[in-house]
Parts: C-alpha cells; sequence; structure tokens
C-alpha cells in the first residue's frame, strides 16, 4: 500500500512538473507578462481579420499550432471610474448572458494574483451550434479595463482548463506602465482591386518621343 501511494504521490508531482514546462513566460505587452504554451504563436493582423471578422485590433492574440486554443489581452472599449471589482464582474456576466444562446457558468469571482484584484467568470457557451470554453479575467487600471481571455472549443475543456488556470494565475502587470499603453491602431482589411472598364486604345507616340519604361517579362 506505501509503495502505491509512493507511486501516485511521484505521478503527481511527475505530471505537474510536465505542465509547468509546458509554459513560458511572454511579455505579451508593455508592463504585461503572462506565462504561456510554447507552442502558441502570436497572430498576425490578417489573421485576426479572417478569425474574428472585426477591425478592432486587440493588444495581442496567441494562438496553438492547430489554431483551435486562443489567448488574448485587450483594452475594453468602455471606461469604468470605479475600484468595485464585484460590480464590473456582474456588469461582465449579464453582458455574457446575453451574447450567447446559452452559458453554462462554471466559476466566477474576485481574486488576487501576483499582488493584483481582478475580476473573473469561468463558462462554457453555445450559439450557432458552436460550443467552447471561456476563462476570462478582469483588471481596472487608472480607469481603464484591461481584459484577459483563453478559449477552446467545449471539447478540449477538461485538457485546457487546467491550463487556462495556471496561465491567468500567473500574469503579472505594472500598472504603471499599463497606464501608458496606447489603444492599437484598428485592423484593416486588405483592399481589394475596383475592375475598371478598358481604356480606349490611344495612338501610340512617334517612337523617338516615346518615355524610357522599363518592361517586364
Amino acid at each position: 500500500m506505501k509503495k502505491i501511494i509512493s507511486f501516485c504521490f511521484l505521478f503527481i508531482i511527475v505530471i505537474s512538473s510536465v505542465s509547468a514546462q509546458q509554459l513560458g513566460k511572454r511579455k505579451v505587452a508593455d508592463g504585461v507578462k503572462v506565462a504561456l504554451p510554447k507552442d502558441f504563436t502570436k497572430m498576425t493582423d490578417d489573421d485576426i481579420v479572417v478569425r474574428y471578422y472585426t477591425h478592432k485590433k486587440p493588444l495581442a492574440l496567441y494562438t496553438s499550432e492547430d489554431r483551435n486554443i486562443g489567448f488574448g489581452f485587450n483594452i475594453a472599449s468602455v471606461s469604468w471610474q470605479f475600484t468595485d471589482l464585484e460590480l464590473l464582474r456582474k456588469f461582465y456576466k449579464a453582458t455574457v448572458l446575453s451574447m450567447f444562446n446559452k452559458v453554462d457558468l462554471i466559476n466566477e469571482g474576485v481574486k488576487t494574483v501576483n499582488g493584483q484584484e481582478y475580476a473573473f467568470l469561468e463558462f462554457t457557451s453555445n450559439v450557432d451550434r458552436i460550443k467552447n470554453y471561456f476563462y476570462v479575467q478582469y483588471i481596472i487600471v487608472h480607469d481603464r479595463i484591461f481584459v484577459f481571455h483563453m478559449m477552446c472549443p467545449v471539447q478540449g475543456k477538461q485538457k485546457w482548463a487546467p491550463v487556462a488556470h495556471e496561465v491567468m494565475e500567473s500574469i503579472k502587470v505594472n500598472p504603471n506602465k499599463l497606464r501608458k499603453l496606447e489603444v492599437p491602431k484598428q485592423v484593416e482589411p486588405e483592399p481589394r482591386p475596383v475592375p475598371t472598364e478598358p481604356k480606349t486604345p490611344t495612338k501610340p507616340k512617334d517612337p523617338a518621343q516615346q518615355e524610357d519604361v522599363p518592361t517586364f517579362r
């Protein structure tokens, strides 16, 4: 029996260390550091437009190799002239409930992470037969709301929910630097060329008067 208990204890330690090794510290913005899975890569502006159908550029978006898991950091579009995180949590809870067809709340509250107070919501959502798992964390800095979120398809919740907890517990922010953080410019999709009618051919110039224009083959 003692050998079995010792083996189980060792197994838990090994699993925990493997999980920790899979995360690496990233500077996702000036004054913000987070431990993310090492295979996560930063999304390009084109990826953001295609994936999120939005022109509002987040401060940072990272995704897994298979593009199914995402982590984001952004400034909320509304300002908050209070420091009441409990009130803020209730506000965003109501917003989340109105956004999706169905929401199953897993956990919510206010907690301290590395010396800073955050409100958080953990839930699964259904919209148009798409089911996702979300962990969202909010912090108020100088009347601005900064939002961290991690999401995955609900089928991956058992695997990724513990990772989301670990990621959110790793967040470290410098309020003085966050105060100076600027909202990034909007993401604009590449404009498509507008077809034009062919121009009426004109009489060619005299070869002696033609400009020296390079030709490409």
